[in-house]
């Protein structure tokens, strides 16, 4: 798809924001980590997404007051051409690990759960084949695909918290609120770096987006959305479980639809709202995927993202796969070491607007501007 014109609306975006931050949050997730020392999930979880929220606004306000329209300009204008280029760089990778940690969890979810029979290597060439023929398409096909199926992925959501309320427990919460403040504020900031990126991606095509007054709102809406859902999960999850069960659990959400009470009509609803998160996950993937080889043509030279997108969607597959053949441990401590060092990525574009910021300042004293 030529990085030429192509436009998207405020729905289609806010969607892509939305559903991005919610698979960060709720199915991308380590939940030895998450759920270590208690469960307070549901309040640093959607405080991350807020505080990446703000700090997107900061950095989408020094852009709009600059007239960097979009990420690659951003770097180019604070720190000039060569070292803007050299700042894209973490950016890159950080949408394609985030495309990575989603798409393995999702075939982790399936091969654990659904297609425990088949080989691990087919199910995730099909989830990586139709993510890159959504990315190969274009960014039009992504947030309108999103778009297309945000109901039906609300609906499995909610039916999911709604399905085994008989199971709910408000003594599972305890101890309450399950984590110190200073825990929660270090989980707050390790997990910034996942949904920093969700919102970033966006810059990276706010061109498209008729301007970035447009971005900016379909940001919020999206963040919003994004971190009220994750709070309803996240408590929903916390009065299903234990800490000490969340701990050693895979995909939490998946499983509180296989502990009903009893049979109905609803039984094993679990499947057909995997479909749907499944979809979501691989327009999630595919949005980072095309997120990184727009922000990468941009910064290169090339007009074509398309072979950015089947190179990074290869090194995105091969590492899926590896962590499936024996380097579970190692792609284990690099999503540790993300969340740790993630703070380096997102301090370039801070550094980039606070950079425009004081130019600018500069220029309006001197009579320039």
């Amino acid at each position: 798809m030529n990085i030429g014109p192509s436009r998207i609306g405020r729905q289609e975006s806010a969607a892509m924001v939305g559903v991005s931050l919610f698979t960060a949050t709720v199915f991308a997730m380590d939940s030895q980590q998450a759920y270590s020392g208690g469960n307070s999930t549901y309040i640093w979880m959607p405080l991350s997404i807020l505080v990446s929220l703000a700090a997107v606004m900061v950095i989408m306000s020094a852009m709009e007051k600059s007239g960097a329209d979009t990420l690659d300009k951003l770097f180019t204008a604070a720190f000039g051409r060569i070292v803007g280029r050299i700042a894209a760089i973490p950016l890159i990778l950080l949408f394609i690990a985030s495309a990575f940690f989603i798409l393995t969890d999702f075939v982790n979810m399936i091969h654990s759960f659904v297609f425990y029979n088949s080989g691990y290597w087919e199910i995730a060439l099909w989830v990586l084949l139709t993510s890159l023929l959504l990315s190969f398409m274009g960014l039009e096909c992504i947030s309108r695909t999103t778009l297309l199926i945000l109901p039906m992925f609300a609906a499995a959501v909610l039916a999911a918290l709604l399905i085994p309320y008989k199971s709910y427990a408000i003594y599972r919460l305890s101890p309450f609120p399950g984590n110190s403040l200073g825990d929660m504020g270090r989980l707050t900031l390790h997990n910034l770096l996942r949904t920093f990126g969700a919102m970033m991606a966006l810059l990276t095509v706010t061109d498209k987006l008729c301007g970035m007054r447009f971005a900016k709102s379909s940001c919020l809406i999206g963040a919003v959305c994004a971190a009220a859902f994750t709070a309803l999960t996240q408590f929903a999850i916390a009065m299903a479980f234990d800490y000490i069960d969340l701990a050693d659990m895979l995909f939490p959400l998946y499983r509180m639809e296989m502990i009903m009470v009893e049979e109905g009509y609803l039984f094993r609803m679990d499947n057909l709202s995997l479909f749907f998160w499944l979809m979501a996950g691989i327009t999630t993937a595919a949005y980072y995927i095309y997120g990184s080889a727009m922000l990468w043509c941009r910064c290169f030279g090339p007009k074509d993202t398309r072979p950015g997108v089947v190179a990074f969607t290869v090194m995105t597959g091969c590492a899926v796969v590896m962590q499936s053949e024996g380097h579970y441990d190692e792609f284990r401590m690099l999503y540790y070491n993300v969340g740790i060092w993630g703070w380096t990525v997102i301090s370039l574009p801070l550094i980039a607007a606070a950079v425009l910021s004081v130019r600018r300042g500069m220029a309006v004293r001197s009579g320039k501007v």
